[in-house]
């Protein structure tokens, strides 16, 4: 009876472990999709803010091209 009372108390403590070890281990998952979700979103203003940029820089270079030319 004693062993009995023994084992159940050493299994609880060690479900009371496992279950404080995957509820850690779903809070990092949650954690680390979050950071993926703000890393994708700087990515993508990042991108974005390139590509105009880009187009602005061709459409300066386009206008500043036709006013030498015009100039010629």
């Amino acid at each position: 009876m004693e062993t009995f009372k023994f084992f159940s108390v050493g299994y609880r403590y060690r479900c009371e472990i496992m279950k404080r070890g995957a509820q850690a281990a779903i809070e990092y998952l949650f954690m680390l999709a979050a950071v993926l979700v703000l890393v994708l979103y700087a990515a993508r203003v990042v991108l974005d803010g390139t590509r105009r940029m880009t187009d602005e820089i061709e459409n300066y270079v386009r206008t500043v091209r036709e006013q030498i030319l015009e100039g010629l």
